[in-house]
């Protein structure tokens, strides 16, 4: 493994606030999927960008085995830690890159939170040669609060700008966004029965758990503020606080979709 990538900078020393943090997927998103793809206990899951393992975690119950990689040892130390002992995973150390068309056969395939930093029509055209027939791809996400609509998560946006400038950060980097809905890019490969699905959540954040999934985050790593890490959580503190008249109490009314499709 080329160890010189920069993927493998984008969540430095983000494992332990991600594992923390992060939301992890509603019961939904298991419901849904085991209807679209008949899942039965059988076959095996590849979660592809794991992190933390908050998507294998939640999906792993479907399948016999489970195989989940990233290129964040980290982060994959936090998954091994957190594994629960009735599921078969196996964790590795790779990237989207290193994905071979002689490994499966997959029943599925997923992307949590990670398919943004992928190649994403190689990875596939790969998965056409190893995913079972009538298995497919689901890309699931939540958004963040860099694109949240509450107005206390605008305000965190604000307050991120002033300290690390007004485009959104990728590790050292600027951020890319997606040229294109999945459901076009899943449509472009060849992926049939494609669909689009939104489930909503609520949740209840207050000051320390925002600055927690910030630091989560590649965007407002706590790397990227060197000696301004401080100040900055002074300010944000200060900023939230007072926009919520004094509650330390955050409403946010989001939603996880699932874009995804069938290889038939």
């Amino acid at each position: 493994m080329n160890n010189n990538r920069p993927i493998n900078e984008l969540f430095k020393g983000t494992a332990q606030y991600y594992s923390k943090y992060r939301p992890t997927l509603p019961e939904e998103i298991a419901i849904y999927l085991k209807k679209c793809y008949n899942l039965d206990g059988k076959g095996v899951l590849l979660d592809m960008g794991c992190g933390t393992g908050l998507s294998t975690f939640a999906l792993a119950g479907l399948f016999e085995k489970a195989i989940a990689f990233d290129t964040d040892n980290e982060m994959l130390s936090e998954a091994k830690r957190l594994q629960p002992t009735n599921f078969d995973i196996e964790w590795q150390l790779r990237s989207d890159k290193e994905l071979t068309t002689d490994e499966g056969p997959y029943r599925l395939a997923i992307a949590c939170r990670s398919f943004n930093w992928m190649d994403q029509y190689t990875v596939l055209q790969k998965l056409h040669k190893i995913l079972e027939i009538g298995g497919g791809v689901a890309l699931i996400g939540d958004g963040s609060f860099w694109t949240g609509d509450e107005p206390w998560q605008k305000e965190i946006k604000i307050v991120i700008q002033s300290f690390l400038g007004q485009e959104r950060k990728a590790g050292k980097s600027n951020y890319a966004a997606p040229t294109e809905p999945y459901t076009i890019t899943l449509t472009k490969n060849g992926y049939e029965d494609v669909q689009y699905k939104t489930i909503p959540v609520t949740r209840v954040w207050d000051v320390q758990s925002i600055i927690g999934y910030l630091y989560s985050t590649s965007f407002s790593a706590k790397h990227l503020y060197g000696e301004k890490l401080y100040a900055f959580e002074e300010v944000m503190k200060e900023r939230l606080i007072s926009l919520n008249n004094g509650e330390d109490r955050f409403i946010e009314n989001a939603e996880f979709t699932i874009q995804c499709g069938k290889y038939l």
